[in-house]
C-alpha cells in the first residue's frame, strides 16, 4: 500500500522517551495536518520520517519500502522526500542563495549549467525573485528564509513534503502562494505532512489531519469526518480542534435555523462577505416577519470557543542545577583530588563506585555528552594498549598495561563527574559565581572578569560548536541525501562542509561579539553592574560537607587499600 506506514514506533533523546506511539498510515496524494500541544512530539515524529533521527524500536515505510534496513538509512526513501525543518535559519550553509539551490540540486547529479537553468523555476514557485540568487541566505527576511526553505524541499521533485511549520512568518500572500504550490504538488500525485499550529490556514487544501494527544494517542481525521463532527454537532465526538473562525460562525447560523445559501460550511470567505450575507438574510426574515404581524426577535448569538490549553506554573530545576556554583565547584575539586589520590585498582574500583552513585543521580545531564565520554573510553583503551607494547623484544608489558589503565581510569572518572557539572552550571550562574568567588583577587588588580567571562564563553561555546556540526550533519541527511546515521557527516561531504563549517563559526563569534559590546564589555571605565547575586543557601553548607566527607574517606581507604 502506498504512503507512510508507522508500527510501534518509539523515539528516545537520551534515556528520556520522547516518542511513543502505535501505528499510523498517511495517505499518498493528499495532503495531512498533523496538529496537537506543544511538545507532544509532532517535530520529532517530522524528523523521524525524515531520517534525522533514529527510532529507539518500530518500523518506517514509504510506500512500501523501508526507510531502515539492517541500521542504515536507504538512500532511495530519501530521495522521495522534501524537507523543510521548523527553523528556516538552521538549513543555511551557503555563501548565497543560488548555491543553497544548488546543493539541494546536486543529488540528481547535473551539471552546472542544468542546475542554472531550474533556479528561477523553483524561485518563481514559491513566490521569491530571481534577484534573491546573489543574496546571502541569513539576510532574507523570515518570510523569505521560509520561502527559500520551500524552494530547496522542492528541488528534487519529491512524491513527498514534510514540512514544519511553513506558514510561519508568512503573509496573507506568502499563504496563498504556499497553498498553491501544495495543491499543483497533490495534483501531481505527491502528497504532504505538515506540522502546523497554524491549521486554520491550511485547512481549506487539507485531506486528512492527525492529532497527536498526550499519552501516546493518535487520532487520524478525513476532512469529511471532521465536518460532519462540526456541522451535526455530535455530542460523543470529543474533538480539541477548533472550527475555522468561518466555519464556526456558519455552524452556528445554520444550528439557529439561518443557512447562507450558496456558501459551503468550510468556505474560506472574507469577513466582508460573510458579513454581506448575515445582513442580507436578516433583512429577508425581517421583512417576512413584517409582513406577517410579527415583532421580529433577535436571539443573542453564542460566541463560545474553543478552551486554550492552560500551562502550568515553570517547571523547577532540579537539586543540583539550584545549588550554588561555587559550592559545586570546590565539592567536585574535593572529590577530584580524592579520586587522584587513588595508587591501586582497589582504590580506583571504590572510586568507580563513589562516582557512579553521583553520576546516576544526574545522569540526564550527561545524555548530551554521550559520543565525547565514548570517544574517550575508546582512546584510553587504545592509549593503554599502546602503552603496553614492548618492542625489542617484541611483547606486552602488563604493569606497564596496568599503571596506564590507573591513570586514565582516574581521569575519566574526574571528566564524568566535570562533564556533569559543566551541564548543571548554566555559563551565566558559572560566570556570576566565578567574579564573585575572586572578588577578593580584584585588589590585586587581577582581571576577574574577563577570567570569569572567558570560561563562561568556553562552556557556552562547545555547545554551540556541537550544536553547528549536528546542523550540517542535518543539512546533509536533508537536503544531500547522504545515508549517514543521524548527527554524523559522510566523509566525502567533509571537505565541501569543512569551509561553510568554520565560516559559520566565525559568524557566531562575530555576533557574540556584537552582543559583548552592546553590553559595554570591553570598555574601560566602565562601572559594572550587578542585577543578580549569588546566595549561598543552606542546602548548599550540606553539600560541601558531604564533599570534604568523600574526600577525606577516599584520602584514608585509599591509603588503606595501598
Amino acid at each position: 500500500m502506498k504512503g507512510w506506514h508507522i508500527e510501534q514506533l518509539q523515539v528516545k533523546a537520551g534515556n528520556k522517551l520522547v516518542l511513543d506511539m502505535d501505528s499510523l498510515h498517511v495517505p499518498e496524494g493528499a495532503i495531512t495536518l498533523l496538529t496537537g500541544p506543544n511538545g507532544i512530539g509532532k517535530t520529532t515524529l517530522l524528523e523521524t520520517i525524515a531520517g534525522l533521527r533514529i527510532p529507539s524500536r518500530g518500523e518506517l515505510r514509504v510506500d512500501g519500502s523501508p526507510l531502515w534496513l539492517e541500521g542504515k538509512l536507504q538512500r532511495q526513501a530519501l530521495l522521495s522526500n522534501g524537507v523543510a525543518l521548523q527553523h528556516s535559519h538552521a538549513q543555511w550553509f551557503a555563501a548565497t542563495v543560488a548555491e543553497e539551490l544548488r546543493y539541494s540540486l546536486a543529488p540528481l547529479g547535473l551539471n552546472h549549467e542544468e542546475m542554472n537553468n531550474r533556479l528561477p523555476g523553483l524561485l518563481a514557485a514559491t513566490g521569491l525573485d530571481e534577484d534573491c540568487l546573489s543574496r546571502q541566505p541569513w539576510h532574507l527576511s523570515g518570510g523569505q528564509q521560509r520561502r527559500l526553505a520551500l524552494a530547496c524541499a522542492m528541488a528534487l521533485q519529491p512524491r513527498w513534503l514534510l514540512l514544519d511549520e511553513p506558514t510561519a512568518g508568512l503573509d496573507a500572500a506568502g499563504i496563498e502562494q504556499l497553498a498553491k504550490l501544495l495543491r499543483a504538488h497533490r495534483a501531481g500525485g505527491g502528497g504532504a505532512l505538515i506540522v502546523t499550529h497554524d491549521w486554520e490556514a491550511l485547512w481549506p487544501i487539507a485531506d486528512y489531519v492527525i492529532e497527536m494527544r498526550p499519552g501516546g494517542t493518535v487520532i487520524m481525521r478525513s476532512r469529511e469526518e471532521i465536518m460532519g463532527s462540526w456541522l451535526e454537532n455530535q455530542p460523543t465526538v470529543n474533538l480539541t480542534l477548533r472550527m475555522t473562525e468561518q466555519a464556526a460562525v456558519l455552524a452556528a447560523l445554520r444550528q439557529r435555523g439561518i443557512a447562507i445559501q450558496g456558501v459551503r460550511a468550510d468556505e474560506a470567505i472574507t469577513p466582508e462577505t460573510l458579513a454581506d450575507l448575515i445582513v442580507r438574510r436578516k433583512m429577508e426574515a425581517d421583512s417576512r416577519s413584517a409582513k406577517a404581524g410579527e415583532t421580529a426577535a433577535t436571539e443573542p448569538m453564542d460566541s463560545s470557543s474553543a478552551a486554550l490549553p492552560l500551562t502550568g506554573p515553570p517547571q523547577q530545576k532540579g537539586y543540583w542545577s539550584n545549588r550554588d556554583p561555587r559550592i559545586l565547584w570546590a565539592a567536585y575539586l574535593l572529590i577530584s583530588l580524592g579520586l587522584i589520590s587513588q595508587s591501586s585498582w582497589s582504590g580506583l574500583l571504590l572510586g568507580t563506585v563513589l562516582t557512579a552513585g553521583i553520576v546516576w543521580q544526574v545522569r540526564g545531564a550527561l545524555a548530551a555528552w554521550q559520543g565525547a565520554i565514548r570517544f574517550f573510553a575508546g582512546f584510553a583503551i587504545v592509549a593503554v594498549m599502546v602503552s603496553s607494547i614492548e618492542w625489542q623484544p617484541a611483547g606486552w608489558d602488563a604493569q606497564a598495561a596496568s599503571t596506564s589503565g590507573l591513570q586514565f581510569g582516574k581521569i575519566f572518572l574526574i571528566m564524568l563527574l566535570g562533564l556533569a557539572l559543566a551541564q548543571l552550571v548554566t555559563p551565566f550562574r558559572m560566570q556570576r559565581g566565578l567574579e564573585q568567588g575572586l572578588s577578593w583577587l580584584q585588589k590585586l588588580k587581577f582581571p576577574v572578569r574577563t577570567l570569569a567571562l572567558t570560561v563562561s564563553l568556553i562552556f557556552r561555546f562547545i555547545p554551540l560548536l556541537t550544536a553547528e556540526w549536528s546542523r550540517f550533519a542535518a543539512i546533509t541527511l536533508a537536503r544531500g541525501k547522504q545515508p549517514a546515521r543521524p548527527g554524523r557527516v559522510p566523509l566525502r561531504q567533509l571537505p565541501r562542509m569543512l569551509v561553510p563549517f568554520l565560516i559559520s563559526m566565525l559568524r557566531l563569534s562575530e555576533e557574540m561579539a556584537e552582543a559583548l559590546e552592546v553590553r559595554g564589555f570591553g570598555e574601560s571605565g566602565v562601572q559594572s553592574s550587578r542585577l543578580y547575586r549569588l546566595q549561598i543557601q543552606p542546602a548548599d553548607y550540606r553539600l560541601l560537607a558531604a564533599g570534604m566527607a568523600l574526600y577525606l574517606f577516599l584520602m584514608l581507604t585509599g591509603r588503606w587499600l595501598s
